[in-house]
């Protein structure tokens, strides 16, 4: 290991988007970071024969004992850490309050660059000679590295200015850190805990000279593993996994409500029903306890309690107290520069408070299936049958005095009850991901108090009463997780995560002449909700934008055409350093073009026949040339084939024009479906840009909702244009 040492550096990179750096937004703005202490760093990644060793398994798809080893998934490279930590502490070798990580993606940049401002550890150039990659956009050539090649022997190059190999290229290395978009403030010690999936740098042996720059970053899901991705570890200060006072809550899923019966013990209501299933997508850090009078009073200048002590739960607060204090502390810990990238403090969602009181167990309390006196702080058990003392003079006790539930989270049932973000609606029966309800009455509280009976306190028990209601039986906690989205954007319509059947098995024959390119249907996992333009793109949106209006066909309300792949890529660029610039983008966000699943998904809006509107499209439904179910043309003439945007009737989820008037260009490039289920598919490495739904020039047969072609990223035709998608961002 070499020990790298504390120091501020710039990370990220004003370099051109174009080539040969092809810089992203999600490098800028760089900003100053310190890194507060040394800590030492793996001379180079982890090997196979390390790997095999401590694991007893090798997954590589390259094999050598000393090449990195690859297909390891962020959880495979957090469990190697975890399993080195225990051996050499076992061993007695590893220093006190130590442990080995992964880098956060702050260390990994620190240590890549070694003092260097330049994109690369070696200057402002990389070529074929510095490192493991496979194209040099500097010297314009091939560094003749074939897919049965893949990856070499660590150490093969030459190290950095700290003594570190393949920084640049070979594999690329996971990062402790979930994804979130920079800001200018300056920070020491950044740590994102809890986001969109993890990120991972340096490039590798499959990718080009821009991908492999020092700041370069890139996300992927924890679960993801292939033969470009391996890591390397750190020995340092355990101080990224840890906030004070808080507990990391894992993302999952989890049933929500309760089934029992409405009869003593646990008096259930139908305001817990019906029992449905939640997932909850990110990470998330809880309070350990409810918020103290005295970080209240300290934070606030006030104490409202009923019940005085320090250590004691506040209470008489109304969900605005809790939600103004929330507002606060993200305000103090960002001047302080303790505010992790993109992050706040608020109060948890219904959703997020119920999995965390749970903490994995499905009974009617996180004990089991009764409450006692001696496990929580109430008044009245209904399974002994008994009075826990409590008495109105009495009231609340000190924070932590009960035992943690399976998440280390203290009085979760009793003390006080907990104002939640929500506002209450009745429960449906469908499966949700990361549930916030803010159109409902009132705002929802939980987990029971001093002063109510065991079933009042069950972990499905929900209750609700306006926002400015305060009493000494209700007090709250505290998350820290990444900014919400917002609840409306303007020309935008939010799309709910869900899972569909993507592809058509439809005949080869009239009237669909569906083709191997549509097969096989494969279940498909959109993972987060995100926001699609109710429309195409009109001339009016893109010629304000850009300048310019390249359309063959004339009007405002018309969508654009003749663009290019590469033109609504530049679009969607430009909308965002706009509305990041005007304060408008939610962070970790960027308008981009849809993938060709969040595409199909959006397009059909739950239907499962050809197209959104069912198995035939007649001339009345979109703006199409020939109905093959209608066997007759559409009247377009060739003088006036779009329409505005608009002109038919929505789908299902409020979008317009999905089927016809243009083709819409997606973000994937082409290749032929598998069978798997797959989650948040993205294809990068094929030949051609995909386009979708048809046009106004189409037969029903191209404007059905699974139907694909390809065309390359720098064709335009009338018969093409686009729509926007804002959604976390997305790196292939």
């Amino acid at each position: 290991m070499v020990l790298i040492p504390a120091g501020t550096f710039s990370m990220g990179s004003d370099a051109t988007t174009e080539l040969p750096y092809n810089n992203n937004l999600n490098q800028q703005p760089v900003h100053d970071v310190t890194i507060s202490q040394d800590f030492w760093m793996g001379e180079h990644e982890v090997t196979q024969a390390e790997y095999s060793a401590l694991m007893g398994s090798n997954p590589s798809a390259f094999s050598g004992s000393n090449l990195p080893v690859e297909q390891v998934s962020w959880s495979d490279a957090v469990a190697y850490c975890t399993a080195l930590t225990e051996q050499e502490m076992a061993l007695g070798n590893l220093p006190p309050g130590y442990e080995y990580r992964l880098p956060t993606e702050a260390e990994w940049e620190y240590a890549c660059r070694a003092g260097a401002a330049t994109e690369f550890a070696f200057g402002a150039e990389l070529n074929c000679a510095g490192a493991r990659f496979d194209y040099s956009l500097h010297s314009d050539s091939s560094c003749g590295i074939s897919s049965a090649a893949g990856t070499i022997d660590v150490g093969s190059y030459s190290p950095n200015a700290f003594g570190l190999y393949d920084m640049h290229g070979n594999v690329f290395e996971w990062c402790l850190d979930a994804y979130s978009s920079y800001s200018s403030v300056a920070v020491s010690d950044p740590f994102v805990p809890g986001g969109l999936g993890r990120v991972f740098r340096g490039g590798s042996w499959a990718h080009s000279s821009d991908v492999c720059r020092s700041a370069a970053r890139f996300v992927s899901s924890p679960g993801n593993a292939n033969d470009r991705v391996g890591f390397r570890v750190v020995l340092a200060s355990d101080y990224p996994q840890r906030i004070a006072g808080m507990v990391l809550i894992p993302g999952g899923t989890f049933t929500m409500g309760s089934d029992a019966a409405d009869v003593p013990p646990y008096n259930n209501s139908l305001e817990q029903q019906p029992v449905h299933e939640v997932t909850i997508s990110q990470d998330f850090w809880m309070g350990e306890h409810e918020v103290t009078q005295a970080e209240y009073s300290a934070l606030m200048g006030s104490n409202p309690s009923g019940f005085f002590g320090a250590n004691l739960p506040v209470e008489k607060v109304s969900w605005d107290d809790a939600v103004a204090y929330c507002t606060a502390l993200t305000a103090q810990e960002l001047a302080l520069g303790n505010l992790p990238t993109g992050s706040e403090y608020r109060l948890p969602t219904e959703a997020e408070w119920e999995y965390a009181c749970r903490a994995g167990k499905t009974t009617e309390f996180n004990v089991g299936a009764e409450l006692f006196c001696e496990d929580a702080r109430f008044d009245y058990s209904l399974h002994s049958d008994s009075s826990c003392g409590i008495n109105s003079a009495a009231g609340t006790i000190d924070v932590g005095s009960y035992p943690v539930n399976g998440y280390g989270l203290y009085d979760m049932h009793g003390n006080v009850m907990e104002w939640c973000l929500d506002t209450y609606s009745p429960y449906s029966a469908e499966a949700v991901i990361d549930p916030l309800v803010t159109d409902g009455s009132g705002r929802v509280f939980r987990g029971g108090s001093w002063a109510h009976s065991s079933d009042v306190c069950r972990s499905a028990a929900r209750f609700t009463v306006i926002s400015s209601n305060s009493n000494d039986r209700v007090g709250f906690r505290v998350v820290l997780a990444l900014v919400s989205p917002p609840q409306t954007v303007s020309g935008m319509v939010l799309i709910p995560a869900g899972t569909f059947n993507m592809g058509s098995n439809a005949s080869y024959c009239y009237p669909y002449y569906n083709s191997s390119r549509q097969k096989p249907v494969h279940e498909v996992t959109i993972s987060q909700d995100f926001w699609m333009g109710e429309h195409e793109v009109t001339q009016a949106e893109y010629s304000a934008l850009i300048g310019s209006n390249p359309s063959c066909f004339s009007g405002v309300n018309l969508p654009v055409e003749r663009v290019s792949w590469n033109d609504a890529v530049a679009y969607c660029t430009a909308l965002t350093a706009q509305e990041m610039a005007l304060g408008n983008l939610p962070t970790g966000y960027e308008y981009r073009l849809p993938t060709e699943a969040e595409w199909e998904y959006a397009c059909r809006a739950g239907t499962t026949t050809e197209f959104n509107v069912g198995d035939d499209l007649q001339c009345a439904d979109a703006r199409f040339w020939y109905s093959n179910h209608g066997f007759n043309w559409c009247g377009i003439s060739c003088a006036a084939q779009t329409i505005d945007v608009g002109s038919y009737a929505a789908n299902a989820f409020g979008l317009y024009d999905m089927h016809g008037n243009v083709s819409e260009w997606c973000l994937d490039t082409f290749s032929y479906y598998s069978a798997g289920a797959v989650t948040d598919p993205l294809v990068t490495g094929g030949w051609g840009q995909i386009v979708r739904g048809g046009s106004a020039r189409s037969n029903s047969a191209h404007c059905r909702s699974a139907f694909r072609r390809r065309k390359s990223a720098q064709r335009s035709s009338s018969g093409i244009g686009f729509r926007a998608v804002l959604a976390p961002v997305l790196v292939p």
